[in-house]
C-alpha cells in the first residue's frame, strides 16, 4: 500500500525536475518574440531562475523591465543582444532598471527616441539599488532624457564598467543625495555626442578612466545654452573625476558651480567651444570653472584652450567676474574680451553667492593659446571675491568679510615652450601662491608656480584686485540639493539629434556689442529629483 501510493508521489518529482530543467535551458538562449511574450519570459526568468540569457537579436518590449534583487540580465558575446522600446509607455520611467546585488552584461539598450511623455522612460538605465554590477553595455537613443541614471539616493557600490553611451540629452547622471561614503561609479567608458552635459553630478559619484568628447551642442531653447563635460551645481557633496578625457565640448569641459569637495585628479581637458558646423553659442568658453565652490581639490590635471573662437565676447560675461563692479565689461582681463580663458577660479559678486575658498589647485598645466595677434591666451585667471567669505548679518545685503580662507596655488605650470600661453596667470581676488617659498625666481621647481617670479612677492603673490566693491544684485539662492542644467521631462520642442542639422541663425544669441551691458546672471536649473 505506501509502496503503491509512493508512485504518483514520484512522478510528480520527475514532472517538476523535467519542468524546471525545461525552464532553465530556456533560460539560457532566450529568442526574440513579440514585445509581450519577451517582456513575459525575460520577466519569469529573472524571477524564477534568477538569470536570463538573450540570444543574438532585438527584444522588443512594451514597457520598461524591472530586474528584482539577486538576478542576473546577460547578452551574447559582441552586443548582439538589445532591448528596445517599442513604444511610448507610462508603466515605467526607464527601459532597464537595476536592483539590488544584479548583474547586467553585453547588452544594447535602445529607447529609441521614445522619452516624449513625462512618465516616461527618464533614463534608459537605472540603477536603484545596491553592489549591482554592470558592465559592457551600450546606452543610445534616449533624446529626452539620461543614459545612465544612478538614481536613488540611498544607493551604494554600484559600479558600472565599458560602457558606450551615445545620442542622449544627457549622458550619465548621479541624483541628488547620493554621498561620498556611498560609491557609485561609472569607469572605462565613452560618453559621446549628448546633446546637453555629458556627466552631471547632482550627487555624489565617481567617474575614473572615460573618454568624453562631441558633446553639448544643444541644452535647448530660448537660449541654446552650451553643454558641458562635466557639469555641477549645486552639489555640496562631491564628486571624484580620474584619469578621464574631455575634448570638443560646445561648453566647457569642466562646469562647476557653488559645488564643494570635488576632487579632480589626473585628467585631460582640451578643446571647449567646439562649434558644430559654425554653431556660434559655443564659442568663447573657457576650459574649465570653479564657480562659487570650495573645498575642491585640483591636482596632476591638463588643460588646453587653443581655438581663437574662445575670445571671451563670444560668452560674454552673465555672472560678472571678469570686472570690478560698474568697471567696463573684461576689464580685469588682460585683452580686455579679446582674451582666452583656460581655467578660471571665480566668484559673484551677489548676496547668496556661495563663497570660493580652501580649494587646492596644484601640479596643474594650464595651456593657452590665441594665433591671432589682436588676441590674447591666459594659463588661469582667479576672480575679485576669491578666498574671502562675507559676513552674512541679517538686514545687511554687504557684511564685513570673515577671516581669509585662501585657496592655495601650489606647482603649477602655465606653458612648456613660449607659444603656448600668452600670460600665465592673473590673480584677483586674495589666495596664497607657494605660500612657503619665500622666493621664487624664473624657473623655480615645486611648490612654486611657474610664473610667480612676474607677480608681486608680497600679499602671497597676489595682483591688485582683491574683491568688488558692492553686490550687482541678490542672486537667488540656491536649492539645497544638486541640480540639472534643465529640469526634466523636456518641452517636445527642446529634443534634438546630435545628428539634425543646427538651430536656425536666428535662433543663435549673437556675440554681445563692445558696449554690451551685463544685466546680471539668474539662478538655473532645478532640484534634480523625480516624483
Amino acid at each position: 500500500m505506501g509502496t503503491m501510493g509512493s508512485q504518483p508521489f514520484r512522478a510528480h518529482l520527475c514532472l517538476s525536475a523535467l519542468v524546471t530543467l525545461t525552464l532553465a535551458d530556456h533560460c539560457l538562449q532566450l529568442l526574440p518574440s513579440t514585445a509581450a511574450a519577451n517582456h513575459r519570459a525575460i520577466r519569469q526568468c529573472l524571477e524564477s531562475e534568477g538569470v536570463a540569457i538573450l540570444g543574438p537579436g532585438t527584444f522588443l518590449l512594451p514597457h520598461g523591465l524591472q530586474m528584482p534583487r539577486n538576478s542576473s540580465l546577460l547578452g551574447a558575446a559582441g552586443r548582439l543582444s538589445e532591448l528596445r522600446l517599442a513604444a511610448p509607455t507610462a508603466i515605467t520611467h526607464s527601459l532597464l532598471e537595476v536592483s539590488s546585488e544584479a548583474e547586467v552584461q553585453s547588452l544594447v539598450l535602445e529607447v529609441g527616441g521614445h522619452q516624449r511623455d513625462a512618465s516616461c522612460c527618464r533614463s534608459v538605465m537605472s540603477l536603484t539599488g545596491n553592489n549591482s554590477q554592470v558592465s559592457d553595455v551600450e546606452v543610445r537613443g534616449g533624446k529626452g532624457g539620461i543614459g545612465i541614471l544612478f538614481e536613488s539616493p540611498t544607493s551604494r557600490n554600484n559600479v558600472v564598467l565599458k560602457a558606450h553611451v551615445h545620442h542622449c540629452y544627457y549622458g550619465v547622471a548621479f541624483d541628488a543625495g547620493l554621498r561620498s561614503n556611498q560609491k557609485n561609479s561609472i569607469e572605462q567608458s565613452i560618453v559621446e555626442d549628448i546633446s546637453c552635459d555629458a556627466i552631471t553630478f547632482a550627487g555624489f559619484g565617481q567617474v575614473k578612466s572615460t573618454t568624453i568628447r562631441n558633446s553639448g551642442f544643444a541644452c535647448g531653447p530660448p537660449s541654446f545654452s552650451a553643454g558641458a563635460g562635466f557639469f555641477c551645481k549645486g552639489n555640496s557633496h562631491g564628486a571624484q573625476i580620474e584619469s578621464s578625457v574631455v575634448s570638443n565640448t560646445c561648453g566647457m569641459a569642466l562646469d562647476v558651480d557653488s559645488c564643494s569637495h570635488m576632487e579632480i585628479r589626473n585628467n585631460t581637458f582640451r578643446d571647449p567651444g567646439y562649434d558644430f558646423d559654425n554653431l556660434t553659442h559655443c564659442w568663447g568658453m573657457p576650459t574649465a570653472v570653479l564657480l562659487d565652490s570650495q573645498r575642491c581639490s585640483l591636482t596632476f590635471n591638463v588643460m588646453e584652450n587653443l581655438r581663437t573662437s574662445n575670445q571671451i565676447r563670444w560668452l560674454g560675461d552673465p555672472h560678472q567676474v571678469y570686472s570690478q563692479v560698474a568697471a567696463p565689461l573684461f576689464s580685469d582681463l588682460p585683452d580686455n574680451n579679446r582674451s582666452v580663458v583656460t581655467f578660471g577660479l571665480l566668484h559673484r559678486p551677489h548676496h547668496w553667492a556661495v563663497p570660493t575658498i580652501q580649494n587646492e589647485i596644484a601640479n596643474n598645466s594650464f595651456f593657452a593659446r590665441c594665433d591671432e595677434n589682436n588676441c590674447t591666451g591666459v594659463g588661469y585667471f582667479v576672480g575679485r571675491g576669491t578666498g574671502l567669505e562675507r559676513l552674512r548679518a541679517p538686514g545687511h545685503e554687504w557684511g564685513e568679510r570673515l577671516p581669509q580662507q585662501p585657496s592655495e596655488f601650489n606647482g603649477n605650470l602655465v606653458s612648456t615652450s613660449s607659444d603656448l600661453s600668452d600670460i600665465g596667470s592673473v590673480r584677483c581676488g586674495e589666495n596664497h601662491y607657494a605660500p612657503t617659498a619665500s622666493v621664487c625666481p624664473g624657473e623655480s621647481d615645486f611648490p612654486c608656480n611657474e610664473d610667480d617670479y612676474l607677480h608681486p612677492q608680497e600679499n602671497f603673490r597676489n595682483d591688485d584686485c582683491r574683491d568688488y566693491i558692492s553686490d550687482v544684485h541678490a542672486l537667488e539662492k540656491l536649492a539645497e540639493l544638486g541640480q540639472l542644467r534643465h529640469p526634466l521631462p523636456l518641452k517636445s520642442e527642446e529634443l534634438f539629434e546630435p545628428s539634425r542639422a543646427p538651430p536656425a541663425p536666428s535662433m543663435v544669441p549673437r556675440a554681445p556689442r563692445e558696449d554690451w551691458i551685463d544685466t546680471g546672471s539668474q539662478a538655473e536649473g532645478m532640484s534634480f529629483h523625480f516624483g
